[in-house]
């Protein structure tokens, strides 16, 4: 008996759902940057660029976590009491883009606590000639 192949995470790309929880356990928990990465491969002789790297990550939490923000975001807005914080600060020194994190976070008294954050980029000359 032959066991199926299983289904490639990410359809036309050369990374393996082992491939890619690899290079997200060595960017997020080991905190190898990509770079890094890069240069490991190719030391193996797998020509796996950071920018690869990169949307592997971006796409797998698009397409596998972002259904489950969206559930926990749901679930975080029915409840009676929500703390806030709200973070900015400047990309790269650069007077034209600002960036914002915010977190939310469920009451005390809540049997599951949860935990989300939230990501946005601004380019303020951009804003300047185009207000809301």
């Amino acid at each position: 008996m032959k066991a199926p192949i299983p289904k490639a995470p990410l359809a036309h790309s050369f990374g393996s759902a082992s491939i890619i929880a690899h290079t997200i356990h060595q960017k997020f928990n080991l905190k190898v940057p990509n770079y890094r990465q890069e240069e490991d491969w190719a030391k193996m002789g797998l020509p796996i660029t950071r920018k690869e790297i990169s949307n592997w990550h971006i796409k797998t939490s698009q397409y596998y976590l972002e259904p489950l923000y969206n559930l926990l975001r749901e679930r975080l807005l029915t409840q009676p009491l929500l703390h806030a914080d709200e973070t900015s600060y400047r990309v790269l020194e650069s007077d034209s883009q600002l960036t914002y994190y915010w977190t939310f976070l469920s009451g005390k008294a809540e049997k599951q606590g949860i935990t989300l954050y939230h990501h946005v980029l601004i380019d303020l000359f951009i804003s300047y000639f185009n207000p809301l």
